[in-house]
């Protein structure tokens, strides 16, 4: 058997990094007979494990309510033991299960006499650390990164797959499915998953191009400005390109260029109403050329019927998204978003 101090040593290795947040706060024994289990995790330094009494058998139908109140009630901000109590009331009072008396007494949160009025998921206050924060001035502003319409729900490990391959920078990421599967949909909520959450990915400007809105006329903003050029040299196709309008494509990229000036971009390029083909390639190479390969990856949208031959001499990856069935949108996989 798995000793306490043999599942101490493992906790401790695998989080002896990790600041004190981000350390393993609450263990859930989710099977009949699991004090001694429970009781052994706390015996490992675990400060809050919700277990079942040593003499006690759960009835499945009653666990599930137990569990769906607990988890609901501690995702929407309360405390583990007001969530553990508002979760034994929830299911004390249903009438369609035998004896729930007797159902809730025998659950256990360990230690006994532990403090348990903590936040679990929410530990902190998001308002008073938002507001403790200083304010990001971002170059491309979340304004301009497209909405998304819709439930996500049943896209939830999509949506992390493409997440996993954001690191490290220096990748043409194809996102590939049918058209009508989902594809721009994820990549939007990929967009704006991570220009919220700076502080997990080494990125510090994500960037939606063409614009699916356009800046105003007069923006002052010199990146944006010089985005709108370059979406329509790339939209005429480059067509007409001679030394003077050259001239004013490398104007752009050198103003762009020294806007970023080092910062590391997660560029996403719909080409949706973008030339395919040679054009394209070029520009493609150009964001890798001129941002350098360390310090950008491009998310490209690739629905059926796009021509995703391009070789940027690069690191690629191509998750694929299919269409739900009625499976996975009826089982609604956790959402990210």
């Amino acid at each position: 058997p798995v000793t306490p101090n043999a599942l101490k040593r493992l906790f401790d290795a695998g989080q002896k990094k990790l600041p004190d947040p981000l350390k393993l706060q609450f263990v859930v024994v989710a099977a009949c007979h699991s004090e001694s289990t429970g009781q052994a995790f706390v015996d490992a330094g675990i400060p809050h494990v919700l277990c079942c009494e040593k003499d006690s058998k759960l009835m499945n139908e009653a666990a599930v309510k137990f569990s769906r109140h607990l988890y609901q009630s501690l995702a929407s901000g309360r405390t583990l033991s007001e969530s553990f109590e508002l979760a034994k009331e929830t299911v004390r009072l249903d009438w369609s299960l035998q004896n729930p008396e007797a159902e809730v007494e025998k659950y256990v949160l360990l230690p006994k006499n532990g403090n348990h009025d903590v936040k679990i998921f929410f530990p902190r206050q998001v308002t008073s650390s938002a507001s403790s924060r200083p304010s990001k001035s971002r170059l491309f502003p979340q304004l301009y990164l497209p909405p998304f319409h819709g439930d996500l729900s049943g896209r939830g490990k999509d949506i992390f797959k493409v997440l996993q391959k954001l690191s490290p920078l220096g990748k043409l990421i194809k996102i590939r499915g049918e058209i009508g599967s989902g594809v721009r949909s994820i990549a939007k909520a990929v967009a704006r998953y991570v220009s919220i959450r700076e502080h997990s990915f080494s990125i510090d400007e994500v960037i939606w191009f063409p614009f699916w809105q356009q800046p105003k006329p007069r923006s002052n903003n010199t990146f944006l400005c010089a985005l709108k050029g370059m979406s329509e040299f790339l939209k005429s196709g480059f067509a007409g390109l001679n030394k003077s309008t050259e001239y004013e494509y490398d104007r752009l990229w050198t103003d762009a260029c020294e806007c970023l000036n080092g910062k590391k971009v997660l560029f996403v390029i719909d080409p949706k109403e973008l030339p395919h083909g040679d054009s394209l390639c070029t520009f493609l190479s150009d964001v890798f050329r001129r941002l350098g390969k360390n310090y950008v990856t491009v998310l490209l949208v690739c629905e059926d019927g796009f021509d995703s031959s391009v070789d940027m001499k690069c690191a690629e990856a191509e998750p694929t998204v299919v269409s739900l069935d009625f499976n996975s949108a009826g089982l609604g996989a956790p959402r990210l978003l």
